[in-house]
């Protein structure tokens, strides 16, 4: 049975709208856990995978809340463009 690998591509939702952002990165369908919103097992790319989400969740926060001190409103298209510098 092959394996079905497609490219990861996590959304932002914010105020009811919702942006999806391609992070590169590609991954066997059947490894992914929707409940958990995490790769499943303990393998090498499976730890890789969690903790660099982990790291994007830490900068998309991060980013939120530079924006709304800044700003004082936040929304998804102002979320989209400082992502990718």
């Amino acid at each position: 049975m092959p394996t079905t690998r497609q490219i990861f591509t996590p959304r932002i939702s914010l105020n009811g709208k919702k942006a999806n952002i391609s992070l590169k990165k590609k991954l066997d369908v059947s490894q992914w856990d929707s409940k958990k919103q995490r790769a499943k097992g303990t393998k090498t790319s499976a730890r890789y995978l969690n903790e660099y989400l982990e790291e994007v969740r830490m900068e998309i926060f991060q980013l939120y809340r530079e924006l709304k001190a800044a700003h004082g409103l936040v929304t998804v298209e102002k979320n989209q463009v400082p992502l990718f510098r």
